[in-house]
């Protein structure tokens, strides 16, 4: 598209610069025209694969927010017993210690 724009800027600064024959001026334009049609089909092939790779990037996007799903409710239920693994290790003292490991 931007080379298509420069093609027409072109032709205007080229005709009013010298003078252009209708058959300078058709010539140019068909250049300029052809230069339309590959940017018009380059830019519906980038669509395209753009709309692909959104497509798989949307699926991963969707099996990544399934797994971020399961491991927060495997970590909503593993964190109580943390805690309370925590609490039981804070109430411990020396007794405690010492009685466990007399049973080694």
């Amino acid at each position: 598209m931007f080379f298509s724009i420069l093609c027409l800027s072109h032709i205007c600064i080229s005709c009013v610069f010298r003078k252009c024959s209708n058959n300078d001026l058709w010539t140019m334009n068909v250049i300029c025209a052809l230069c339309c049609q590959k940017d018009t089909v380059v830019a519906e092939e980038t669509r395209k694969s753009v709309q692909a790779e959104e497509a798989k990037a949307s699926k991963k996007a969707h099996f990544a927010e399934a797994i971020a799903t399961d491991a927060q409710r495997d970590l909503d239920e593993a964190l109580p017993a943390l805690d309370a693994a925590l609490a039981s290790l804070k109430s411990l003292n020396k007794n405690d210690v010492t009685e466990v490991r007399d049973f080694f």
